[in-house]
């Protein structure tokens, strides 16, 4: 045979290498180009869910005088599902140090929690079973408890709901007014107040109906 068949023989099958290394790439590519679709369809309905209903703040704590395996139930906590909060004296006050939930939230609380002392807080909010893996998310967010390991809840649809939202003191800025005047015009729009990590918040699209309304005038 020819040496320069045989050269282009040798290009030939290198090339069908690399095609077939290109196919293989380009199929593994559309697979996780279709589970990404599908993680960004279930993160926007889980994001649509828990926004479609205003969450309650943690109300304020009952405090633990004895240590839980002493006292047993502590601070009366009920047998259901929801979300639990730890307060403790941190940093000059107290604050949420911990959120948790659990099916069950007097057996979480006070038999398998060995982190609650004498002189810490507990609350909680009653929340279906079903629904409390994805409001943890959002309350970790919130309060960003330090014991939670620092923004344990950031999944990307909560992360991009909390992104949104903006301060009252850059909203101001933001209107070119004072922070008075630009609650007053968030209010007058029926904009509804968010605490992020315990600031007063507004969502960007309420901000930019403020600043229409306020042209306006």
């Amino acid at each position: 045979m020819h040496p320069e068949i045989k050269k282009i023989q040798a290009r030939v099958e290198k090339l069908s290498d690399k095609a077939a290394t290109l196919r293989k790439q380009v199929a593994e590519l559309s697979q996780r180009r279709d589970d990404l679709e599908i993680e960004t369809e279930r993160e926007t309905e889980n994001l649509a869910a828990l926004t479609s209903t205003a969450l309650r703040p943690a109300p304020m704590p009952s405090f633990v005088t004895k240590w839980c395996h002493e006292a047993g139930d502590v601070v009366n906590m009920p047998s259901v599902s929801g979300i639990y909060f730890l307060w403790r004296f941190y940093e000059g006050s107290y604050q949420i140090v911990y959120v948790g939930k659990s099916i069950n939230l007097s057996q979480r609380v006070c038999a398998s929690h060995n982190i609650i002392k004498p002189g810490d807080g507990i609350s909680y909010l009653e929340f279906p079973e079903s629904e409390i893996n994805r409001v943890e998310h959002f309350y970790v967010f919130f309060y960003d408890p330090p014991l939670n390991g620092g923004g344990r809840g950031t999944i990307s649809g909560t992360k991009r709901y909390f992104d949104d939202l903006v301060s009252i003191n850059e909203a101001s800025r933001q209107l070119g007014t004072t922070i008075v005047r630009a609650r007053s015009a968030l209010k007058a729009i029926s904009a509804n107040a968010i605490r992020k990590r315990g600031k007063e918040c507004y969502r960007r699209s309420e901000i930019d109906a403020a600043r229409s309304a306020l042209d306006g005038r």
